[in-house]
């Protein structure tokens, strides 16, 4: 391969020329050994990167986002915070594919991660949860909170349009959102990840079942 990895230089300071045919085929051995081990380390970080995110999206993967979840989940109990969760589904994404296809779809998706990301604050997380769901870490706020931030979110997600060859795509999508505080008492049992999660997906039903394109927050019964 002619790629360039980087540069070796090599310095004589007494004269010039004072390296010998045989000097310059160790430095090219040399050379080429560091060059493998830089292809092998940037090859070893690509694939590490890989086995944490999305490859459509390029946010965490289902597996990452939920082992990052359960470590803000005992970092909010160790340290009496709270911690809220919202799950997005992008409504009846289903069409999206079936009237304009799947590149389209696929587009729409990067298209709606990139405006989730720019939409957050830089402590919030999110990953992709499932086909067309997606899942929101939010360390240290309350449902208040989350509900701000989940609506402000809705509002830019409704506003979006997608540009294309033939046209433009707009979706909504419907949140739900649950806080650690508002469903634990600390005399309690501690919830696990899989509940908080439950909960978040229960809130999501209600804005679906509530016409769609809309935040709710669960509530204890």
């Amino acid at each position: 391969s002619n790629k360039v990895i980087g540069v070796l230089g090599v310095q004589h300071d007494d004269k010039e020329n004072a390296y010998s045919k045989d000097d310059f085929e160790l430095f090219k051995s040399i050379g080429s050994q560091v060059a493998i081990w830089i292809e092998n380390a940037n090859l070893f970080a690509g694939m590490e990167k890989l086995a944490v995110t999305d490859t459509l999206t390029g946010i965490y993967n289902r597996r990452q986002l939920f082992n990052l979840a359960q470590q803000e989940l005992e970092r909010a109990f160790r340290y009496g915070r709270d911690f809220s969760l919202v799950i997005i589904d992008i409504d009846h994404f289903k069409k999206v594919n079936d009237l304009f296809g799947h590149p389209i779809g696929d587009e729409v998706l990067r298209a709606f991660t990139r405006l989730c990301v720019e939409n957050l604050r830089i402590a919030d997380i999110i990953g992709r949860y499932g086909g067309e769901e997606f899942l929101i870490l939010m360390p240290e706020t309350n449902i208040k909170k989350a509900l701000d931030v989940a609506e402000r979110l809705r509002k830019e997600i409704e506003s979006m349009q997608v540009q294309f060859e033939n046209g433009v795509v707009s979706v909504t999508a419907s949140l739900g959102t649950v806080s650690l505080h508002s469903i634990w008492e600390k005399e309690d049992p501690k919830p696990n990840l899989d509940q908080l999660i439950l909960l978040a997906d229960e809130a999501l039903y209600q804005a679906k079942t509530n016409g769609r394109n809309q935040v709710c927050g669960y509530s204890k019964p």
